[in-house]
């Protein structure tokens, strides 16, 4: 008898003596030609510890660790590959984006999604002329103030020839040796401009070195009234101090500069009326010549006689009726306590007859400071009115009263 003959009845033995005590179990016959089947080995996996407290463990099983490692490999692989790829300037792979893991520590933020920006409308360049700023009339089928900027005041929009004059832009410079001579191009920018004040003061001295009448009057009509006043006591001045030296080239200076000094006259009765020195004093002389006091402090309680004195510029002054010149003013004294209320004032007139026109000019003025006021801080303002010229100008004293 054979070992594997002995092997197999040994095995069916057992079989019956087990069956006795349990029920019989499917058993897998066994051929004798092929060996017994080999269990598989078994694979111990060591659980991680359970979380201590109250963590609950996840629902879902971690995957396996094989594969997790094999995927690891797959994607490690594949990443490899991009990189080589990109680094070699694949054109098969030129498409392909590589997206980098962040850290953890610093995680990248969400790409963020610019709003989009709409472009404003291109602005209207200034028309060339007039007539090209007319109003469009919309075409059939169109909406005409769609996507159309609108304001409020739209109905109070100025006409098309107010806007192009508005948008025109300022004269070209003179160029010699052109086309055109100098004469042609000063009477072309004149004609052009009938506003602009340089371009009428260069066509006015061409016509003063032509030795003809200036300021035309017809030319100036259309500049604003101050440069036309301007332009005229400059012209006339150049003329008269022509003349002059015309008719005697042997005068002394002071008559060939007289009718330079008259026209600086005229234009600094042009500007704006001013008191550049206003004081309080014990004693005034003449223009300039005074004695100030040494302190605006007066004690409270007491009336105190002071002299206000105030020098004036750029007045107006004119011829009468006798060929006097005539300067026309009016001064006004006011005390303001800090509250800004008035406890006291005083206004008189101020009025100079003069041979030769009056080119210095001051106020002074005797008053007496209450003896009522309260203790403090107080204003004493001076105004002056050029009634010829309807100008107004004002200066501030500061005054203490204090307690004795």
């Amino acid at each position: 008898m054979s070992r594997r003959t002995l092997a197999v009845g040994t095995a069916v033995s057992l079989i019956v003596v087990a069956g006795c005590g349990a029920p019989p179990q499917p058993q897998a016959q066994v051929s004798p030609q092929q060996p017994a089947p080999v269990p598989p080995p078994v694979v111990t996996v060591e659980r991680p510890p359970e979380p201590q407290g109250d963590v609950e463990s996840p629902a879902k099983t971690p995957p396996e660790p094989d594969r997790v490692a094999r995927q690891a490999e797959e994607h490690a692989r594949a990443i490899e590959a991009l990189l080589a790829a990109r680094a070699q300037d694949d054109p098969a792979n030129a498409g392909t984006r590589i997206i980098q893991p962040a850290p953890r520590e610093t995680p990248s933020p969400e790409p963020r999604i610019e709003p989009a920006v709409i472009e404003p409308p291109a602005p209207i360049k200034p028309p060339a002329s007039p007539k090209s700023v007319e109003s469009v009339e919309p075409a059939a089928g169109t909406a005409g103030d769609a996507n159309t900027p609108i304001s409020v005041n739209s109905a109070a929009q100025p006409s098309a020839v107010a806007r192009a004059e508005a948008v025109k832009s300022p004269p070209a410079a003179i160029v010699p040796g052109g086309a055109e001579s100098l004469e042609q191009q000063l009477a072309r920018r004149a004609r052009e401009y009938p506003r602009d004040l340089p371009s009428q003061l260069d066509y006015q001295l061409l016509l003063f070195a032509r030795d003809e009448q200036v300021p035309r009057a017809a030319d100036i009509a259309n500049l604003p009234t101050e440069d036309r006043e301007v332009l005229t006591a400059l012209v006339d001045g150049l003329t008269n101090f022509r003349n002059g030296i015309r008719a005697d080239t042997n005068m002394l200076m002071n008559r060939k500069i007289r009718p330079l000094i008259e026209m600086s006259d005229r234009l600094r009765s042009r500007a704006d009326l001013s008191i550049p020195n206003a004081v309080l004093c014990r004693e005034v002389r003449a223009w300039g010549n005074y004695a100030p006091l040494e302190s605006n402090r007066f004690e409270g309680g007491v009336p105190h006689t002071v002299i206000v004195y105030a020098e004036v510029e750029n007045f107006a002054s004119t011829l009468n009726e006798k060929n006097l010149w005539e300067t026309r003013l009016e001064c006004q004294l006011a005390l303001y306590n800090e509250a800004g209320w008035p406890v006291w004032e005083d206004k008189f007139p101020a009025i100079d007859v003069c041979r030769n026109r009056r080119r210095d000019f001051f106020l002074p003025r005797k008053v007496t400071i209450p003896a009522g006021l309260n203790l403090g801080r107080y204003v004493l303002k001076v105004s002056v009115t050029d009634q010829q010229a309807s100008r107004i100008a004002e200066s501030s004293i500061p005054i203490v009263i204090y307690a004795k």
